[in-house]
């Protein structure tokens, strides 16, 4: 399989750029977008899996500060998807109180173990120097799999989190967090750098990571008796190794719900996002562009609910570039989007290929 060195924009308008010119979607053309699409589902995978560990820890520090060890799930580390779900969680999930908001990262720094009972089962959390616990500059977590977690962390109006994974699925991850967030009763904002290596395999040697980060996420949440939403941008630089993927990434999306918008409803969902993707297939050298695929996407959604069924609305545009050239547009038709060749050929088109965080 080629090289493949990936560019994602942070921002883009959608639809057909004017000036380009226009080529056949020849078959090669296609089997390229089709590669590009797979290492971009890759690429986006392990960065939302290298994200959640910000989350797990968060939740296991906060565990240490409030006495709630006891409530810890120690039985293993996530599996890949469960990792990515610690992060997407927090995109219109539900905090430890079952507020939107998530809590604060609790001030810093702790040590000591975390580890299950011997005799009941229930983890328990031992001070540094006692019950053979050496952890005396960072937070140890064994796992009942045998999985072992280590973080270092202080905080406040900035904050600094190094998790590392020295044994089990996870083993050689190393990734630090750093960044600001502030809290009120009502809102949230955070933003983190996220920076180290991420390596993942399961027991069967499948879904593999092997991954270096320089990214940047900012997240932000607000909630009122009549409405709540959240906004979310991801950018930096990803060298995922597995998949030969070098990625600039970057995608939006903003999320509002609505109670009681108009007389005749009771509630309302409104979604945008925006995502824009340039993809460089390389020869065998590593460096000399073969060819380069882009992608551009927009989508709106509204979901009403109204006397009746719900009522769904959705948009979506955009267009696919090769070497600078269109070779096809890209529509939603029956809730389905598809890309419309310029070969005059139309196929269905992965989103999720491109933006998996939902």
């Amino acid at each position: 399989m080629r090289k493949i060195r990936l560019i994602i924009a942070a921002i883009f308008v959608g639809g057909c750029s004017g000036g380009k010119k226009t080529v056949p979607a020849t078959p090669e053309i296609k089997a390229g977008v089709a590669e590009a699409q797979a290492d971009v589902f890759a690429t986006d995978q392990s960065t939302y899996g290298s994200l959640g560990f910000r989350f797990l820890a968060g939740e296991i520090v906060d565990a240490v500060f409030n006495d709630q060890v006891a409530s810890l799930d120690l039985f293993s580390l996530p599996n890949s998807h469960g990792a990515s779900q610690e992060f997407t969680s927090h995109l219109g999930g539900t905090g430890p109180t079952g507020s939107l908001l998530p809590a604060p990262l609790a001030s810093g720094p702790v040590t000591g173990c975390i580890r299950s009972d011997a005799v009941s089962g229930t983890p328990q959390y031992v001070l540094a120097g006692a019950d053979a616990c050496t952890a005396s500059d960072h937070l140890e977590i064994t796992y009942d799999s045998g999985e072992t977690m280590s973080i270092t962390h202080s905080a406040g109006l900035f904050f600094d989190l190094h998790v590392r994974v020295t044994s089990g699925s996870w083993a050689g991850t190393d990734l630090r967090y750093q960044g600001s967030n502030s809290f009120t009763s009502t809102t949230y904002a955070e933003s983190i750098l996220m920076t180290g290596v991420t390596k993942y395999v399961d027991a069967f040697g499948s879904a593999p990571f092997d991954a270096t980060f320089d990214v940047k996420v900012d997240l932000s949440a607000f909630e009122d008796p009549s409405r709540d939403g959240w906004n979310a941008r991801l950018g930096g630089d990803v060298d995922n190794r597995i998949a030969g993927v070098h990625a600039l990434l970057g995608w939006t999306e903003a999320y509002l719900r609505e109670s009681n918008p108009t007389p005749t409803s009771t509630k309302r969902e409104t979604s945008d996002m925006t995502i824009g993707s340039r993809i460089d297939l390389l020869r065998a050298d590593g460096a000399t562009v073969d060819h380069s695929v882009a992608f551009n996407v927009q989508s709106h959604t509204v979901d009403m609910k109204i006397a009746g069924p719900d009522l769904f609305t959705a948009t979506a545009t955009g267009d696919i570039q090769w070497d600078d050239a269109w070779v096809g547009t890209l529509s939603l038709k029956d809730l389905q989007t598809y890309t419309q060749w310029t070969d005059g050929a139309e196929e269905p088109f992965d989103v999720e290929a491109l933006f998996v965080a939902d």
